[in-house]
């Protein structure tokens, strides 16, 4: 009987023993599934902050005098001024040590001055603050001349340099045909007869480091 006894209460102790670790080892992954939702949490409501963010800024944009956009002479004072240097936003403005701090950057491309033309092409010259283009990132569009030399002509865009464009003046693209009048230093153009912005927001560090990117197109005004 004392060796029975003996027999139930060691099997008890270990019985014991596994109800604690399951117990710990359940409550462990509770924890860990808890700490992942709350930051997948924070990481979705990071990424929604930057979305409404890159709307926010693409409906200022669209609501800026197209002239002024990318313009580095635009006059003091008017709003388009805004988006020629980036901007820091903060998710909690009240407390910005306590927030997500988000770095808003501007490009602009798409005129500038005719630097010169062959009877199929045309070389660009930047107004101050534009970049180079990527090398055929406006294949298939189309670029209008709308002041100087051959003003009111419109070509297809065949494809791009940095600086020069490859055109045709068949806009369906099918055959190479010229310029009727080859543009000059006094011509200005537009590709796609306006401009095109690109916001950049970028967040976090690390392995947490996010962007949005977002490209508004903004028509000339006329």
């Amino acid at each position: 009987m004392i060796i029975r006894f003996h027999r139930q209460k060691g099997m008890v102790l270990v019985e014991a023993v596994f109800a604690v670790a399951i117990i710990a080892i359940t409550t462990l992954a509770f924890i860990s599934a808890m700490v992942f939702t709350a930051r997948q949490a924070e990481v979705n409501t990071q990424h929604l902050y930057g979305v409404n963010l890159a709307v926010k800024y693409a409906s200022m944009i669209r609501a800026s005098t197209p002239a002024y956009l990318g313009d580095q002479a635009a006059p003091s004072g008017a709003f388009a001024r805004l988006f020629l240097t980036p901007q820091t936003v903060y998710s909690n403005p009240s407390e910005p040590s306590a927030s997500t701090i988000y770095n808003v950057s501007f490009t602009f491309t798409g005129w500038g001055s005719v630097a010169s033309a062959t009877g199929n092409s045309l070389t660009a010259s930047f107004p101050a603050g534009l970049s180079a283009w990527n090398t055929n990132e406006w294949t298939g569009h189309y670029v209008t001349i709308t002041e100087g030399l051959g003003r009111t002509q419109i070509m297809r865009i065949q494809s791009n340099t940095a600086n020069t464009l490859s055109l045709t003046a068949d806009l369906t693209g099918a055959t190479s045909t010229n310029w009727s009048l080859n543009p000059d230093s006094t011509s200005k153009f537009y590709i796609d007869d306006g401009k095109t912005a690109r916001i950049t927001i970028t967040w976090g560090d690390g392995s947490r480091h996010q962007t949005i990117n977002r490209t508004v197109f903004v028509a000339r005004a006329n």
